[in-house]
């Protein structure tokens, strides 16, 4: 096993794939649709160990879930990319308020979630040796 570990969200596969190169052991998070069959395409041309999560930044529960299954498969994560992101287009007098929500929870509650989840465990790896 991979002595560092990644978790990225939204499975931005251009660095997913850095990661894997470099082998990382990956938690992949994205859509379920393709996720899982893309996360294993590129373990198994990178020869990594991976995790794929299809969790939904829409719920807190979900994120959470994913970084405690990340670290009972890999016991550390190393590296958080909060790579998830949407967006809608419209002008502001016809923006939906439920569309603004989700990008509120989404793009941005989602990566204070993360964070937040995983701030002791890599505080007591000393990921963060200023803390």
């Amino acid at each position: 096993m991979a002595s560092r570990t990644v978790l990225i969200t939204g499975i931005g596969l251009g660095i997913t794939r850095a990661f894997a190169k470099a082998k990382y052991n990956v938690i992949f998070n994205g859509l379920e649709k393709d996720g899982n069959d893309t996360a294993a395409k590129v373990a198994r041309e990178f020869q990594i160990n991976y995790l794929f999560s299809p969790a939904n930044a829409l719920h807190v529960d979900q994120l959470r879930t994913m970084v405690d299954e990340g670290l009972a498969r890999f016991k550390h994560i190393d590296v958080l990319m909060n790579n998830c992101g949407i967006q809608h287009v419209s002008p502001i007098e016809n923006f939906p308020d439920d569309k603004w929500a989700d990008i509120l929870r989404i793009n941005l509650s989602s990566a204070f979630i993360l964070t937040k989840a995983l701030m002791k465990p890599m505080k007591e790896k000393k990921i963060w040796s200023n803390y």
